[in-house]
């Protein structure tokens, strides 16, 4: 009876453990596939970003700084007291 009773606990320890291990395995492989689908989204996201500013044009300069609204350009006269008739 003791050494079935040994036996049985033998046979408990080593059952325990192999859940053990195979409850890890089964982790690390869902944690690869969730690094996986991780990478996978952020590099549509860096391509869709790419793809967005490549297909944006660029202003144009012409060399001048821009001028505030409101404000006249250089070489301009005012628009102040320039409305057409009838507005």
């Amino acid at each position: 009876m003791r050494q079935d009773s040994i036996q049985s606990v033998m046979d408990k320890m080593a059952a325990d453990s192999m859940a053990a291990v195979q409850a890890a395995a089964e982790q690390a492989r869902i944690d690869s596939l969730a690094a996986v689908a991780t990478a996978d989204s952020l590099a549509k996201a860096e391509a869709a970003a790419k793809k967005a500013t490549a297909s944006k044009p660029k202003p144009k300069s012409n060399g001048q700084k821009p001028t505030p609204p409101g404000q006249a350009k250089p070489g301009e006269a005012p628009k102040v007291g320039q409305k057409k008739p009838g507005k």
